[in-house]
Formats: C-alpha cells, structure tokens, sequence
C-alpha cells in the first residue's frame, strides 16, 4: 500500500488542505392552500427543484479525466494553466486572483524516488502527484456519504489496501487502483471507516518518479 509515512516529506510544508464544501439542501414542495382546503394533494415542483432533479440525473459517474490529465504535466503547463505558483520544496499550488484563492485541484507535487528538492522546478519534470483533492472534484457525481463497496462499483475502483484502524494521523488510509490507468493509485485519507464523507481527502499519485512522468491522457 502507498502508506500514510510515505506522504510525510510533502505533508511536512505543504499548507493546510482546501476547506471541504458541505452539501446544498433540497428545496421543499410546495402545497397549494385551496387544495389543502379541499383535501387534495396535488403537490407541485417550482421550476427550479424540478430543473435541479433534471439536472441531477444528468450527472456523469466518472473519475474527472481533467485531474488525470494535469499528471505529467510540468511546472510550466501548469504555471501557463492556472497562473502564478505558490510553495516551496517540490509542492505547489497556482493561481490566485485576490478574491476566491488558488486555482486547480490541490497542490502539485513532484515526489523523486531519491529524496530530491529541486531548485529549478523546469528541471523536476511531470507533476505525480496531486494532494488535497475533493472528493466530489475527483469522483463526478458523488453524493456525501459513500462507503467503499459503492465507491469500488460506482467508479470501477479496486482496493489494493484499507485500513480498518485509525493511523497516528487520525485517518483512516485506502488505496485503490481503476482499470483505466495504469500505475495511479487514488489514496484516500478518510474520518470514518471505509467510508467517504466531506472530510475526506484525495491523493492522486502516478506511481513513478517525476523525471519519467509524462501525460496519461
């Protein structure tokens, strides 16, 4: 398993993780009063519930090809992708306009087999490892909470590893792999046990040193 320790050396200056967006509430149905006079129960939906139930249907259940895409790419695609960038030990984030923050998926890191921080980020190649990702931002059409067994067949995920005790860290650590993509692992960092809820954190990690990563998609 890619084990909690092995985050340890980005974990140590990385910047504390995006905040995790709780879910919005349903709108209530309307009952009109003349009917509840007559004792009908015709209830009908505003436009907007029932234009938010077409939409939610419409919602693709997919890993978000757009975060696979961004692994590989180089400290200056993604400088060009998402503007200025902001760390310092081979972990970056990019992008800010003064009002809503940092722009992209996490923070971006490039993790070499042999310890090495890189002074010229043009020299680290490809990003292998992307920290601190949503868990609704990486799974399409997630709904808060999911438990692994739903998790594995909705996205088509295999386990390699799930903890079913709490780490030092106060996270429970699981791996998984898809079919899909060969040599990524999605690392999930989750409070409760074998389950996913807005507290839960993502890793996407392609398994190789980033001086050979290059683009999967």
């Amino acid at each position: 398993m890619f084990k909690a320790k092995k985050f340890l050396f980005i974990s140590a200056i990385a910047t504390a993780l995006l905040s995790l967006a709780g879910c919005s509430s349903l709108p209530s149905n309307s009952v009109s009063e003349d009917n509840a006079d007559t004792g009908s129960t015709d209830i009908s939906l505003d436009n907007s519930e029932q234009t938010s139930r077409e939409n939610s249907s419409d919602i693709s259940v997919e890993i978000n090809t757009e975060i696979i895409s961004e692994l590989g790419m180089t400290y200056s695609e993604l400088s060009e992708k998402y503007g200025e960038p902001h760390g310092i030990y081979n972990a970056y984030e990019f992008g800010s306009d003064g009002v809503h923050g940092r722009k992209g998926f996490g923070r971006y890191c490039w993790r070499s087999d042999e310890g090495i921080f890189f002074d010229d980020m043009e020299k680290a190649g490809g990003c292998n490892y992307i920290m601190g990702v949503k868990p609704h931002d990486l799974f399409c059409g997630l709904t808060y909470p999911m438990d692994f067994d739903e998790l594995s067949e909705k996205y088509d995920l295999e386990p390699v590893s799930v903890d079913a005790e709490i780490a030092e860290d106060g996270s429970y650590w699981a791996e998984f792999t898809s079919p899909l993509y060969d040599d990524i692992s999605f690392v999930l960092a989750t409070t409760a046990c074998k389950t996913v809820d807005e507290r839960a954190v993502c890793y996407v990690v392609m398994n190789v040193d980033c001086l050979k990563a290059a683009r999967v998609i």
